[in-house]
C-alpha cells in the first residue's frame, strides 16, 4: 500500500496472532509503518493476540482497528509511535493483558475511552509520551485492574489528572 486511504483487511482463514515482523512462517507480513489509516479485523477467525510491534510507526492510522472479541492480549509496543492515532477506544472487552509501552509515543491521541473489565494492569509505559491526552480519559468497568505500572502516563504533558476511582481494585 503506497498511499493514504481507508483499507479493510478481510481475513478468512484461521489466524491467532498479528505481529509486526516481516518473515512469519504463515506469510503474514504485518503492518509496521505504511500509509494505512483504517483497518478492520472483526472477521478474523480465532485471532487471540496482537503481537509486539504489530502496528508500530503507522503514523496515518487514526483509530484503533476493530478486533474480534477473541483477542485477549495486546503485545509490547503494538501501537508504538502511531503519531496519527487520535482515539484509543473500541478495544474488545475480552482483553486481559497489555504488554509494556502499548501506546507509547502516540502523540496525536486525544481521547481514551476503554471498557476492559478483564484487564489486570496498566503496564509500564502504556501511554508514555501521549502528549495530546487531556483529562478527558474514560475508563469504565476496569474492575480487575490492580496496578498501574511505572511511567504509564509519563510525558503526557496535557494530562492534568486521572480519576483513580475508575479503578476500584487498584492497590493503594
Amino acid at each position: 500500500i503506497s498511499r493514504t486511504g481507508n483499507y479493510t483487511v478481510n481475513i478468512y482463514r484461521k489466524m491467532d496472532d498479528i505481529h509486526g515482523f516481516i518473515n512469519r512462517s504463515d506469510g503474514f507480513i504485518g503492518f509496521t509503518g505504511g500509509y494505512v489509516n483504517a483497518l478492520v479485523f472483526s472477521d478474523a477467525i480465532g485471532l487471540t493476540r496482537i503481537g509486539q510491534y504489530a502496528f508500530r510507526n503507522m503514523n496515518h492510522l487514526s483509530a484503533i482497528p476493530l478486533f474480534p472479541d477473541t483477542v485477549g492480549e495486546i503485545g509490547n509496543n503494538a501501537f508504538f509511535n502511531c503519531t496519527g492515532l487520535q482515539t484509543i477506544s473500541d478495544l474488545p472487552n475480552s482483553i486481559t493483558n497489555f504488554g509494556v509501552n502499548v501506546f507509547n509515543g502516540c502523540t496525536g491521541a486525544m481521547n481514551i475511552s476503554l471498557n476492559l473489565p478483564l484487564l489486570k494492569s496498566i503496564p509500564t509505559g502504556t501511554f508514555f509520551g501521549c502528549s495530546g491526552l487531556t483529562s478527558d480519559i474514560i475508563f469504565s468497568d476496569m474492575t480487575n485492574v490492580t496496578a498501574i505500572g511505572d511511567n504509564a502516563f509519563r510525558n503526557c504533558s496535557n494530562l492534568e489528572e486521572i480519576d483513580l476511582s475508575q479503578f476500584p481494585t487498584l492497590a493503594t
